[in-house]
């Protein structure tokens, strides 16, 4: 049976963690954490009360850098395919049931950062481990084939993410901190590459400080 491993990358995601391992249970063959330097007690799985079998950790640095860590997450994994997720977020549904044979498979992401309706983008969430994908750019970070070309995205309904990490209800503190972490990896991005821009995530967000940032 073809095997699916998740892969994560965290930083003082206590309060959300909880939520995101209950959405794996059962649904995936292994997950594998990439700890970027928690002080909040993340990395103390007990507290959760769910989380998947086989799960591991890997003690890891922040470089401002969200390709880096990711890349590691997939050398960890031993599965046929790998699913990226955020600790806000929530898988909904089963890989298991999607014929799994193509090279990736279109996932839609909900984000609720607007009160009055959901977000929706398709993003390249899940694909083969023997393909040679990599993570590229620091922020907003896609998954490349060898060739540096986009992932052939195979459309599928049997699962979505739930991201909740802009949710309109998130503390303005929150929001804040990430903006200006944000704003400060997108500049070095384009310091170490002029001609780079973000993966479209970010465009289909229009988060309001991107439309002031300099």
């Amino acid at each position: 049976m073809t095997s699916v491993s998740a892969i994560m990358i965290v930083r003082d995601e206590a309060q959300n963690l909880g939520d995101c391992f209950k959405s794996l249970m059962f649904k995936v063959d292994e997950l594998n954490i990439v700890d970027t330097g928690s002080t909040d007690g993340t990395l103390d799985l007990s507290r959760y009360g769910f989380v998947p079998p086989e799960t591991h950790v890997y003690l890891g640095k922040w470089d401002d850098d969200f390709s880096a860590p990711r890349n590691i997450g997939i050398d960890m994994s031993q599965g046929d395919y790998l699913i990226y997720i955020d600790a806000d977020e929530r898988l909904e549904g089963t890989p298991r049931d999607i014929d799994l044979t193509e090279v990736c498979y279109g996932v839609t992401v909900r984000s609720s950062w607007n009160p009055t309706h959901d977000n929706l983008s398709v993003q390249p969430r899940l694909f083969r481990r023997d393909q040679g994908i990599r993570f590229y750019g620091r922020i907003h970070e896609q998954p490349l084939l060898p060739d540096g070309s986009d992932l052939p995205l195979t459309k599928q309904n049997a699962i979505e993410l739930f991201h909740g990490g802009y949710d309109h209800r998130t503390s303005t503190e929150r929001l804040v901190t990430k903006a200006a972490r944000n704003h400060s990896i997108l500049l070095k991005g384009l310091n170490d590459e002029p001609g780079w821009r973000p993966g479209p995530s970010i465009v289909t967000l229009k988060l309001p400080w991107l439309a002031t940032s300099k």
